[in-house]
């Protein structure tokens, strides 16, 4: 056995192994398409070794012509593997010009399938023989096919495909592969070229060796795809310590997160898959073993919250940090509330596909909220009966004198008008009796009338915007139930403000019931309930926005007592909410919304010039 053949076959073996390692990498990455490219490169030069191998032992012109028929087949597998390779791997290159090679390299071998012997000769007359390596080597003399210029015109198509990815590469920046790939690809494509024109040219008797000019391919493709598995190994060995590391940190904010009762969870918002602590589960009363989706999850809230959580989710693909409270209707039909943070993964990068956050129980909060709010319903229901009753004591007190006296008078003039003999002196002196009891009573009225502001308010220090979150606070779970979503937009600076705290809180009852009632009639999730603060003109401005029915046609009388459009209603709040800003020195008033609802304003006067930062509006 000659050096020759001890070279071929160490080449074909060398292409083969790589052919299989790399294919088991690819079988086991399969979007690691440069493998896959690789293998056919590899594989094509390794079957093409072989056949050469058996060309250059070859005795007759038959045996030579068949074996160069053959060769054509992984040839072209070799080749299209290499313009894959460098259109996967070095991710550059004209497509129309990669299918132009894959495409003149195709009908070469078509043309070479029904040719005889081959298509490379029309007619091959001889074998002759010459020396390598202290080795005789068969090549065949004969006339060449001209079906050989499609070969030719492949091989071209190739290199050029292969000059202009290397040209991008370069231009790209990154230098080695340009060089390592590109330009090693570029300098052997065209030694097999050259060779191949001489031999159809008849100007050079010498063996078909493409071999010689694959070797050095292969070793370039293959350091680039060993390099890349290199990376890989050390790829895989960072991840495993670093899936150790976090299933470690993973295990200690669950223990964390169960200590604290609250649940952790993430939502990859393009499959809807949900991921969360066991406490996240038990709270929805689902199980872990199964998978969980966020259709699930929805499916369990209170349908009036729903398209409010909904909005919320949304909202948390692109911000940070999107709190909401809402019911949960378990499996077994108890009412939870539930309070959740969440936002996207990556926030500041457009809309994320996974939204991680936190969940607590609020039940108990939002139970004793529940109650407190019907106490303090009660408890202003009795005040408002006993400010009725004050008010029918005060009025029956200070009329029964004025009422008596006209009574009286009334049947001293009846009386006399029954005698025949009137005094019509005296008459006229009763009638002036009645008409000052009258008056006096008129007198009563307009004091009574004039109650709310007799003898001023007690003033004090007051923080508009902290009355005004106390006061949300204080009516949140009653908005909830109705599903109203309350915005605010609270000014950070706002001036100093000497007041009756309850007095204003009450204005901030008033309206915002009024608000909420306009709203009944609202879809749920379509009733929003704007609140801002703003200082203007040495006043402080407070203005409830809602999106309800608007504003009754005659919007003047809104603040007369005894007006409402209410069938139940007594039409006294917007008439106290006037006497109790008119008492502060303040004006209200109300506006139609440009789209719909209405806006309801009041304006206190500031008692300092000096502006001061109101942290109640963080």
């Amino acid at each position: 056995m000659g050096w020759i053949t001890v070279i071929w076959l160490m080449i074909a073996a060398a292409s083969m192994a790589l052919a299989l390692i790399h294919g088991y990498a690819w079988s086991r990455l399969r979007r690691a398409h440069a493998h896959g490219a690789f293998v056919l490169c590899a594989a094509g030069v390794g079957v093409v070794t072989l056949i050469e191998l058996g060309m250059m032992r070859s005795q007759t012109p038959q045996q030579f012509g068949h074996l160069l028929w053959l060769n054509h087949f992984p040839l072209w597998v070799a080749a299209v593997g290499s313009v894959l390779f460098v259109r996967v791997h070095m991710r550059a290159g004209r497509r129309w010009l990669a299918w132009t090679a894959i495409g003149l390299r195709t009908l070469a071998m078509l043309v070479n399938a029904f040719s005889s012997p081959n298509l490379n000769f029309r007619e091959i007359r001889s074998i002759e023989q010459m020396q390598a390596l202290g080795q005789s080597i068969s090549f065949a003399v004969g006339a060449p096919s001209p079906m050989i210029y499609i070969a030719l015109a492949a091989g071209i198509a190739q290199a050029l495909f292969i000059i202009d990815a290397t040209i991008q590469v370069w231009r790209r920046g990154d230098r080695r592969l340009a060089v390592t790939v590109g330009g090693l690809l570029t300098f052997f494509v065209m030694i097999a070229i050259a060779g191949s024109a001489l031999r159809a040219l008849g100007l050079l008797q010498f063996p078909a060796v493409i071999t010689v000019s694959c070797v050095p391919i292969i070793l370039a493709l293959g350091f680039e795809v060993g390099r890349e598995l290199a990376q890989s190994a050390q790829l895989s060995v960072s991840l495993q310590a670093r899936h150790k590391e976090l299933k470690e940190s993973e295990a200690g904010l669950q223990l964390a997160a169960a200590a604290a009762n609250v649940a952790l969870w993430s939502i990859d918002m393009s499959t809807g898959a949900f991921w969360g602590t066991p406490k996240g589960a038990a709270m929805f009363g689902l199980d872990l073993d199964s998978r969980i989706f966020l259709k699930d999850l929805m499916a369990l809230i209170h349908a009036d919250d729903r398209p409010r959580v909904s909005e919320a989710m949304s909202l948390a693909r692109t911000e940070r940090q999107v709190s909401v409270e809402y019911r949960v209707i378990l499996p077994g039909g108890e009412e939870r509330w539930y309070s959740s943070l969440g936002g996207a993964l990556q926030a500041g990068s457009g809309s994320s596909s996974t939204v991680t956050g936190v969940t607590i129980d609020i039940t108990a909060r939002r139970r004793a909220e529940l109650e407190s709010e019907r106490r303090r319903q009660e408890l202003e229901r009795l005040q408002r009966l006993a400010s009725a009753s004050e008010f029918s004591a005060a009025m029956a007190h200070e009329l029964s004198q004025p009422l008596a006296i006209i009574m009286s008078n009334a049947e001293a003039a009846e009386s006399m008008l029954r005698q025949p003999d009137t005094d019509l002196a005296e008459l006229q002196a009763v009638f002036d009796d009645i008409i000052a009891a009258d008056e006096r009573a008129a007198q009563v009225l307009t004091k009574l009338r004039a109650l709310p502001v007799r003898g001023g308010i007690p003033v004090e220090p007051v923080s508009i915007n902290r009355l005004v979150s106390d006061v949300i606070g204080l009516v949140r779970g009653n908005l909830d139930e109705h599903g109203v979503t309350v915005k605010l937009q609270l000014a950070g600076q706002l001036p100093a403000l000497d007041g009756d705290r309850m007095l204003i809180e009450q204005v901030m009852f008033n309206l915002i019931r009024n608000a909420d009632e306009a709203m009944a009639g609202n879809a749920a999730g379509d009733r929003l309930l704007s609140i801002a603060t703003l200082a203007r003109d040495g006043m402080i401005e407070i203005r409830v926005t809602d999106a309800g029915s608007g504003l009754p046609a005659d919007a003047s009388a809104i603040f007369q007592p005894f007006f409402t459009t209410k069938p139940e209603g007594l039409g006294v709040g917007l008439a106290i909410c006037r006497s109790i800003v008119g008492a502060h020195g303040g004006e209200i008033g109300a506006s139609s919304n440009t789209g719909r609802g209405s806006c309801f304003w009041f304006r206190l006067p500031a008692t300092a010039p000096s502006v001061v930062r109101d942290d109640a509006a963080s």
